[in-house]
């Protein structure tokens, strides 16, 4: 999705470096130790979102099949190797499967699926050279090695796809049998593997050779620090400090075991309202900001 107002090349990913690597740090981070399932709900809703104004619509049902995926399996696994609880819902064998155990196999999966949309949106907000800008100074290597694994992403995926075409062209492409095709992918996927360490070890001495991360080595790049940057900054930093305050004073809080209960219930209702209030802003702020940028681009227009 490449609008002039919103997508990877929108308003949102128009924000310095700094600002935005603060933002993603500070969403997933969040999202990561929150555990209530009332946060991991927003930041999920609000990560689709995210991910959908980066890509399109049509990223859509790839996204969702991925989230009922690990929703299914995360809640089918703890609840199958998790006994813990007192609702028993059914027995498998002499193992108990309980209500207590399904449910937080499935705020679990609420958790991983929401992680995996905040870094779909990071892989495509932060280029290489954002994240060198960001790291170059204080981790070169850090940031050499983030932007790598980044750029290789996308990268296994074409070569793979020549690799494979290579093999069809030579006659390897409609094997018969499931052993045969095992070993040929398995062929494939070593092929990938000898390739792609190859290329590293080339970008590492290509990067050597240019001197990266010697003390006193400048590099180009066009990102200002401005005002309306450190608004920006300043606006992310309250937000989260105010959601973090409220989940530490226990908004939001659910235990599982032994019974589900809610563990916020002597909790002014003020400070759950800030907090849930402040995370959802927060998490919104790219997509109303590649909105707004979409809007006033249509209206110069």
């Amino acid at each position: 999705m490449t609008k002039n107002g919103s997508g990877d090349a929108g308003t949102f990913a128009g924000w310095h470096p700094l600002v935005t690597t603060v933002y993603y740090v500070s969403v997933i981070g969040f999202t990561m130790f929150s555990g209530s399932p009332l946060y991991l709900a927003v930041s999920l809703a609000a990560g689709l979102l995210h991910s959908v104004m980066i890509k399109g619509t049509a990223s859509i049902g790839r996204s969702i099949a991925v989230i009922v995926s690990l929703t299914v399996l995360a809640s089918a696994f703890n609840a199958l190797f998790t006994h813990n609880g007192e609702t028993v819902l059914f027995m498998v064998g002499s193992n108990r499967v309980t209500l207590e155990a399904l449910c937080y196999g499935f705020v679990m999966s609420l958790m991983i699926s929401a992680v995996i949309m905040w870094f779909s949106g990071f892989g495509s907000v932060m280029s290489s050279d954002k994240i060198i800008y960001v790291f170059g100074k204080a981790a070169p290597s850090i940031g050499l090695v983030i932007s790598m694994i980044f750029r290789f992403i996308p990268l296994l995926r074409e070569r793979y796809s020549e690799i494979h075409a290579g093999q069809t062209a030579l006659g390897r492409g409609d094997l018969k049998g499931i052993a045969p095709r095992i070993r040929q992918t398995l062929k494939e996927v070593s092929i990938l593997v000898s390739w792609s360490l190859e290329a590293s070890i080339e970008s590492a001495d290509s990067m050597t050779a240019r001197g990266y991360g010697l003390h006193g080595r400048t590099s180009f790049h066009l990102f200002r620090f401005d005002a309306i940057e450190a608004v920006r900054l300043a606006l992310v930093l309250v937000l989260i400090g105010i959601a973090s305050a409220c989940r530490i004073m226990g908004a939001g809080v659910l235990y599982f075991y032994p019974v589900i209960r809610p563990g916020d219930t002597g909790l002014p209702v003020l400070i759950k309202a800030a907090g849930i209030t402040a995370f959802t802003l927060l998490a919104l702020l790219p997509s109303v900001s590649d909105i707004y940028g979409e809007y006033r681009w249509k209206r110069s227009e």
